[in-house]
């Protein structure tokens, strides 16, 4: 059996690198969809904890008793 020249010998190499340089793209890709996903998860969780701190203060609890007094949407909307 004859010893490939070196023409197959290049094309075996470059396409082995190929095919590595295409799997680490691809696990790059997952990687970084990961990443936003936690990063949205993150920002998530960081507004609902502002939404929270903000629930007590003054301004926040004179809104709510302002609004409670009507008795439905359209009343509200009305009023306002």
């Amino acid at each position: 059996m004859p010893q490939p020249n070196w023409a197959e010998q290049v094309t075996a190499i470059f396409t082995a690198i190929g095919s590595i340089g295409l799997l680490s793209t691809l696990g790059l890709a997952i990687f970084a969809g990961l990443q936003v996903r936690e990063s949205q998860q993150a920002r998530h969780a960081q507004i609902a904890a502002e939404f929270l701190r903000r629930w007590d203060e003054a301004d926040l609890v004179e809104t709510r008793r302002l609004v409670a007094r009507f008795e439905s949407a359209e009343e509200l909307a009305a009023a306002f």
